[in-house]
C-alpha cells in the first residue's frame, strides 16, 4: 500500500533507491592508509585489515523515494545487505552456481571495493484497445557492477565482478526460491511498476475506484517499522591473504522511467477479456 500512496504524491521521487555506501570522509582516510601501507605482506596484513575496518566503521543506509519506515523499504535494505554478505562470502548463497565474489578475485591490490547494485529489467507492458486491461510480467533482476559499462578489455576491468554479476543473473530464480528476500525484492519491483502505471494512466478514476481511505494516511495509518540507519562495515581477505575486499552499492527502481517506452497495444487482450467475461460473468478478472 505504501508504494501505491507514494506513486500518487505530487512531490514523490520517481526513483526508489536503497544504498549502503561509505561516508564521504572515508575516501580521504583510505588515501592516507594506503600511503602508510604502500604494500601488504605477511607482517602487516593484519594491522592493515584492522585499520581498514576502523576507517569504514558504521556505514549509513540511505533510502529515498519511499518511506524508510515501510515494509517495502525494509525488503530493499534486507536484500541489499544479504547480497553484500553473499558477495563477501560472509553468508553462503546456498546456490551451487553462485559463489562469493571474493572466491573469484585473483588480483593482489591492497583494497578492492566493488560496487554491486540490483535494478529491474521490466518486460513490455501490454494493454487492450481501451487501456482498461493490462498485463505486467515479472521483471528480471539485473546485478550490475562498476564495470558493466566499461570495455571488458580495459586493464582496469574487474573481471571477477562481471563474472559474479552474470552468475547472479543466471541463477536469480533459484536464489529467490532458496532465499525468500530476493523473491520479495522482485515482488517489490513489480508492485512499483503497477503503482506507477495506475497513477500515470489515471486508472483509478477511469475505473471509478477512488480508494479514498486506502490512499489517505490520515484515515488509515500504515504500520511503521524501525528505520534502519546503518550497518557495521565488514571486509574480508581475498584468497592470497593480502587483499581486503569491501562491498558497497544498492538497489535502484525507476518504474516511471520504465513506462516511458515500454507500453504496447496487444489486441489479444481484448479477446481474452471478452472470453473470461463470458465464462465468469464478472467484470473483474486477472491472470
Amino acid at each position: 500500500m505504501e508504494i501505491l500512496r507514494t506513486s500518487h504524491r505530487p512531490d514523490a521521487s520517481r526513483n526508489i533507491i536503497c544504498s549502503i555506501e561509505p561516508r564521504q570522509e572515508t575516501t580521504a582516510k583510505l588515501a592516507r592508509l594506503h600511503r602508510q601501507f604502500s604494500s601488504i605482506n605477511a607482517s602487516n596484513a593484519d594491522a592493515y585489515f584492522t585499520a581498514l575496518e576502523e576507517i569504514y566503521g558504521e556505514c549509513p543506509i540511505t533510502i529515498t523515494g519511499i518511506s524508510a519506515s515501510s515494509r517495502f523499504a525494509r525488503i530493499l535494505v534486507a536484500a541489499d545487505f544479504k547480497m553484500k554478505q553473499i558477495a563477501l562470502g560472509l553468508e553462503p548463497s546456498q546456490v551451487r552456481n553462485i559463489p562469493s565474489y571474493v572466491s573469484l578475485v585473483s588480483t593482489s591490490l591492497p583494497n578492492i571495493s566493488p560496487r554491486f547494485w540490483f535494478v529491474p529489467e521490466y518486460e513490455m507492458v501490454t494493454h487492450d484497445s481501451k487501456k482498461l486491461t493490462w498485463r505486467i510480467g515479472n521483471p528480471r533482476i539485473k546485478t550490475l557492477s562498476n564495470d558493466d559499462y566499461r570495455n571488458i578489455r580495459s586493464a582496469g576491468t574487474d573481471r571477477a565482478a562481471l563474472n559474479w554479476c552474470r552468475r547472479m543473473d543466471d541463477n536469480y530464480d533459484t536464489l529467490a526460491k532458496i532465499q525468500p528476500v530476493f523473491g520479495e525484492l522482485r515482488n517489490n519491483m513489480k508492485l512499483a511498476l503497477a503503482a506507477a502505471l495506475i497513477h500515470q494512466e489515471n486508472l483509478l478514476s477511469r475505473a471509478n475506484c477512488q480508494l479514498t481511505i486506502l490512499l489517505d494516511d490520515s484515515k488509515l495509518k500504515l504500520l511503521d517499522y524501525p528505520v534502519p540507519k546503518s550497518v557495521n562495515y565488514r571486509s574480508v581477505k581475498s584468497q592470497n591473504g593480502y587483499s581486503t575486499v569491501v562491498a558497497c552499492g544498492g538497489i535502484e527502481i525507476n518504474p516511471f522511467g520504465a513506462l516511458r517506452n515500454n507500453l504496447r497495444l496487444d489486441n489479444r487482450i481484448d479477446s481474452e477479456r471478452i472470453r473470461l467475461l463470458q465464462l465468469t460473468g464478472n467484470e473483474w478478472w486477472g491472470q
